[in-house]
């Protein structure tokens, strides 16, 4: 039987099912979409506020999935004409207020596999939940059921972000550390001694801990939307980088066959385009946007990781095996009874610290690629809200701390939240031709326009100085 007015966990998605909902549609170049690029110059974000408004607008079936990738939030992104991306709020971003690349996922994606601190959203919006849940009733008049619920996630908290041998496990000072590793202990302690008590601590408690993730979960927000304005990754930048110097360059060719052949200075003058388009090109290589995705659509290129989930999809979509692990019983309690935070405290006090988990947990051959496993397929995802009492007592038995399932566990946010181990090895960079995939935030297309037009004047500064320098130069005397 469920527990009453608390939402169950959703079956867990099979690969192929989660790469149709949650994987970027990869674009084209078209030409109609270079046709429009003077539309997007002069009026940045007004065909995706179209499009956005085309697709709300569009009657939904009940078999169509709810894609975050179609603009969901086309109504609120609407309203936000004349916001600047400096505006965007992290609170807005995790609420879902918004469309890729600003999403919840796309947050996720950064600190999962740029940042490796996702433990800091996941402690953010467990703490959410979990201070909806307590504060649902009073301490007198909670239910069986409710008192229930809150011990899991409590412990389930414990055994994620407090244990050490815990992928997730919270990087906080050590005052910090020690003052919730006694009071946990604490309630661990009540608990052995009074199985009838309640054997969890307010939210109340965990309210230091909180402004010190939050205050870096911030600082990584700040990074993450720095990065959303770039249509491009380092080696795509690179590349345009030498292609912008290379144009500059030949820009030089008229200037010294002039020179060399005592010709006219205004022939001179055929080299004034190409300082300046290689200026341009070069000044957005170096802030990774390159300038012919832009000119093809609002658009970016795919970043590594989901390059490895498309494989991943195309390798498990033959594959009919689907699993469901109970998410709160994800820290199962150990034979003697105790929590495997408990478990792993007693065992961190007689013996020295052990590696990061995110390197140990992991065999050696997890982090090869190969077409038959790839690490993603490791992914546990980290789930907010307890699945049903049957679900419970169906997957107990196979779940564990350390255990993930190959085809990722339920899920019930919008971004479905995995972690992602750190001996994933994953590319630095997509590749310079990389496929690209279309952006659907009206705020970062303006963005992304304003620093197209920052390399263009300073494409035009740069013009008018070597100008000025190569038509000074006289010509070489017989």
């Amino acid at each position: 039987m469920a527990i009453p007015d608390v939402p169950a966990a959703q079956p867990a998605p099979s690969k192929a099912d989660r790469a149709k909902v949650l994987l970027p549609p990869k674009g084209r170049y078209r030409l109609g979409a270079l046709l429009r690029a003077p539309n997007r110059v002069l009026h940045p974000g007004q065909l995706i506020e179209k499009e956005l408004e085309k697709t709300a607008a569009a009657p939904k079936t009940a078999k169509e999935p709810n894609d975050q990738f179609k603009g969901t939030t086309a109504g609120i992104v609407r309203g936000l004409q004349r916001v600047k991306l400096c505006d965007v709020t992290m609170d807005d971003v995790i609420a879902g207020r918004h469309t890729p690349p600003l999403t919840l996922r796309d947050f996720e994606d950064f600190l999962c596999f740029r940042e490796k601190s996702a433990e800091n959203l996941y402690f953010h919006l467990w703490l959410d939940e979990y201070r909806r849940l307590y504060d649902r009733a009073p301490a007198s008049k909670r239910s069986p059921e409710e008192v229930m619920t809150l011990g899991q996630s409590f412990k389930t908290a414990c055994d994620t972000f407090f244990a050490q041998s815990s992928p997730l496990e919270l990087n906080v000072p050590s005052d910090m550390r020690r003052d919730i590793d006694s009071r946990i202990a604490s309630v661990e302690q009540a608990s052995a001694a009074a199985p009838s008590n309640e054997a969890f601590l307010p939210p109340q408690a965990f309210d230091k801990l909180h402004d010190h993730t939050h205050e870096l979960l911030a600082m990584s927000f700040r990074s993450f939307r720095k990065q959303v304005v770039r249509n491009a990754d380092r080696n795509r930048g690179w590349f345009a980088m030498f292609l912008g110097i290379l144009t500059w360059a030949l820009g030089l060719i008229p200037t010294i066959v002039c020179c060399v052949l005592d010709k006219s200075r205004g022939w001179r003058a055929f080299g004034l385009p190409l300082w300046w388009f290689g200026t341009v090109v070069a000044v957005g290589g170096f802030g990774k946007t390159c300038l012919v995705i832009y000119l093809f659509g609002d658009n970016r290129q795919l970043y590594p990781w989901e390059r490895q989930e498309y494989n991943d999809a195309a390798t498990m979509s033959s594959s009919s095996e689907h699993s469901s692990v109970d998410p709160w019983n994800a820290s199962s309690a150990s034979e003697d009874g105790r929590s495997s935070y408990a478990a792993a405290n007693e065992k961190r006090e007689r013996s020295p610290p052990a590696t990061p988990a995110f390197t140990s947990t992991l065999p050696e051959s997890a982090s090869r690629r190969s077409s038959q496993h790839s690490p993603l397929s490791d992914l546990g995802y980290f789930p907010l809200r307890p699945a049903s009492a049957s679900e419970r007592s169906g997957s107990g038995s196979r779940s564990g701390s350390g255990s993930r399932s190959p085809t990722g566990r339920s899920s019930t946010t919008p971004g479905g939240l995995y972690f992602a181990p750190a001996a994933m090895e994953l590319p630095k960079s997509s590749p310079t031709w990389e496929s690209f995939t279309k952006m659907m935030s009206p705020i970062v297309a303006r963005a992304q326009r304003d620093l197209v037009m920052t390399a263009a004047i300073y494409g035009l500064v740069v013009m008018v100085i070597t100008g000025a320098i190569c038509l000074a130069v006289p010509n070489r005397s017989r």
